[in-house]
């Protein structure tokens, strides 16, 4: 989920294409999630700080060196959980504009560097980039969970869901509204708190297999 200025669907399809999904932000630890740190040697001088100055926002190809994602990625799931967290702990009640538009806007730092990182890694991968997605893999998972399995952020969606139909949305929003929510509970937003965290280990489990297998089939072709 969160594209976030893409649409919510147009980023959690291509969340699911890629196989990955993030985690970072310093948490409490009783919130069940690992915390972590953005990126120290991340900073200006990193191609994706900053939004594209190229047409649409092209990524910088002519900038990117491989070194370049890994921190910009740690940093990105860093800067979105910060920004999730403020949404789940608002104390103001629930609405369209401060739960689904913020959360639309959230996580444009790791949206920039994961949309360049698929095409390269997609298309013209190595061993340095291999390496990076191996690793980044099952922090990508933890971090979809951060997002649809925290039962704050899910409380403040399915509220607004269930008030749908009296918020007089345009056929856009209310689709919009419709999206989330369906993607919260398939997420296993509903589930236990037991249940969740063995979903947790399973995702994890997935991806990192998932990136297994493909970097063997690839050295396999």
């Amino acid at each position: 989920m969160m594209n976030l200025t893409h649409t919510n669907a147009s980023k959690t399809t291509f969340i699911f294409l890629n196989g990955l999904i993030a985690t970072a932000v310093a948490l409490t630890i009783c919130s069940g999630y690992p915390a972590f740190a953005a990126a120290t040697d991340f900073g200006p001088s990193n191609p994706f700080f900053a939004p594209s100055p190229l047409p649409f926002q092209a990524p910088p190809f002519d900038k990117i060196k491989n070194e370049d994602f890994q921190p910009a990625i740690e940093a990105g799931m860093a800067q979105q959980q910060a920004e999730v967290t403020a949404i789940a702990d608002s104390p103001d009640a629930p609405t369209f504009e401060n739960t689904l538009v913020a959360l639309e806007k959230s996580g444009q730092l790791l949206d920039r560097v994961m949309s360049a990182f698929g095409g390269v890694t997609g298309a013209n991968t190595n061993d340095t980039l291999q390496k990076v997605r191996t690793l980044e893999s099952p922090k990508l998972a933890a971090h979809r969970d951060f997002i649809y399995l925290n039962t704050k952020l899910f409380a403040r969606v399915e509220a607004i869901y269930k008030q749908r139909a009296t918020l007089k949305l345009d056929p856009e929003s209310l689709r919009l509204v419709e999206r989330y929510h369906d993607d919260f509970v398939h997420a296993g937003a509903n589930l236990s708190e037991g249940d969740k965290a063995e979903l947790r280990k399973l995702n994890e489990e997935i991806s990192t297999l998932s990136t297994t297998f493909s970097n063997k089939l690839l050295a396999a072709n």
